[in-house]
């Protein structure tokens, strides 16, 4: 099939180059106009962000120097943030922040570069106030302002987005310390260094003056809503003395790491999934168990989905405890009486596999316990608020040629006129 030829008078031609030229013209003066006044433009609306800010939030913020350096990037020297009749919130030395250009058409403000060198970032508790009291009142105005019925999966994707495009394709971070002080009775400090090359993130973190030396790294590709950390220590396990110091609690591991792999409108649903793992994850506090829980190997591959009046862990997310695998569902929805769901099923497989899986040390009295066979296990729970009555609960396990090769530290049938005492 041959594509007819279409033939257009050469005046209409004519007409249309001229109001092409005319239009190339214009955006051409306009931008040089802009391109010319933009030094203005900056200082203008910097004075009107420190205004903002001092009027909004309480915060006396100063800016020695800002200019820009390239087509889209501004510098500013000097920056410090003081909340009113607080400690000092931030000071950074050195501050180069480039923007990309096209999403600026659809006001969008997506970061390209940013350069920071010689600041920090310090939380600071006294008493019954901090220096962040700040963010906590605003938010506390913003909801009262908003009477309207909230669009869940809209929010859900805002925030992602507000969080995404913060992230910057290239990233120089040098001596930036970020410090939090717990009413004087714990501190901690992180002394980092970071980049991003090209989405390829790399960092090394001093921790509280030479303790440890954390590492995070990964890949980020905000554009494609994609992201992927790892968390490790320098020769050691990552732990956080804080909570010895504070919930009389040690929690370390040797590796930690999380991934966003995908988030976007599903139907009507906002769906994010994402992933998060642990390797040789160590748990003490007394009020769990009076010796150490190590979880060796776990893993949740997770899909999350909000609804319009609803949040819920999809039953398609799978957790993994080493080789046992379930599936959790977990749905909780708002309104005027709120709902609670919780399903986990485990579908048949070995059941040394499963007995493997738990914790050490959180059952002590199936250490050493020896099984063969396999097992299914299905749990499902359904509480909605304003009929507590008609709660619903149930739990089945299933055992498929289930036998028990050898007692752990504890034999239950030693125990067995015990437990027929307790059950009547």
């Amino acid at each position: 099939m041959r594509i007819p030829k279409i033939k257009i008078p050469k005046k209409y031609l004519k007409i249309g180059a001229w109001v092409l030229g005319v239009f190339l013209i214009i955006c051409i003066a306009l931008g040089a106009v802009a391109y010319s006044k933009r030094e203005a433009l900056l200082k203008k609306m910097v004075a009107k962000a420190i205004s903002k800010a001092n009027k909004d939030y309480g915060l006396d913020v100063k800016i020695g120097s800002a200019g820009f350096t390239g087509m889209s990037t501004v510098k500013m020297t000097n920056i410090s943030v003081v909340p009113k009749d607080r400690d000092t919130l931030s000071n950074i030395s050195e501050l180069s922040v480039g923007v990309k250009l096209f999403p600026l058409i659809f006001g969008n403000v997506k970061l390209a570069e940013v350069e920071l060198s010689n600041g920090f970032v310090s939380v600071v508790f006294r008493d019954s106030t901090s220096n962040i009291d700040f963010i906590l009142k605003r938010k506390k105005k913003d909801s009262t302002e908003n009477t309207g019925k909230a669009n869940l999966p809209e929010i859900a994707n805002n925030l992602l987005n507000q969080v995404l495009y913060k992230i910057p394709d290239d990233m120089d971070m040098k001596n930036m310390v970020f410090r939090f002080n717990d009413h004087d009775t714990a501190k901690l400090s992180f002394a980092t260094t970071a980049t991003i090359d090209d989405g390829d993130l790399k960092s090394t973190i001093n921790v509280n003056e030479g303790e440890s030396t954390w590492h995070v790294d990964g890949l980020v590709e905000p554009g494609k809503k994609q992201l992927s950390f790892m968390a490790y220590a320098d020769g050691k396990k990552l732990e956080l003395p804080y909570l010895n110091n504070k919930l009389h609690a040690k929690l370390s591991f040797d590796t930690l790491q999380t991934e966003l792999k995908d988030a976007g409108y599903s139907g009507d649903d906002y769906k994010i999934s994402g992933s998060w793992s642990v390797k040789n994850m160590l748990i003490n506090q007394a009020r769990i168990a009076s010796n150490d829980i190590i979880v060796q190997s776990a893993k949740l591959d997770a899909d999350v989905l909000v609804g319009s009046n609803y949040v819920a862990l999809d039953s398609s997310s799978t957790a993994y405890l080493k080789n046992a695998e379930i599936h959790p569902y977990i749905k909780y929805t708002l309104g005027k009486n709120k709902i609670y769901e919780l399903k986990i099923n485990a579908d048949e497989q070995d059941a040394q596999a499963i007995l493997d899986g738990f914790p050490q040390g959180l059952f002590e009295s199936l250490d050493g316990l020896k099984v063969q066979g396999k097992v299914k296990y299905n749990l499902n729970f359904y509480l909605d608020t304003k009929i507590p009555d008609s709660v619903r609960f149930s739990s089945t396990l299933t055992p498929v040629n289930f036998k028990i090769l050898q007692w752990g530290k504890t034999n239950l049938t030693k125990n067995k006129q015990s437990i027929c005492v307790y059950a009547v």
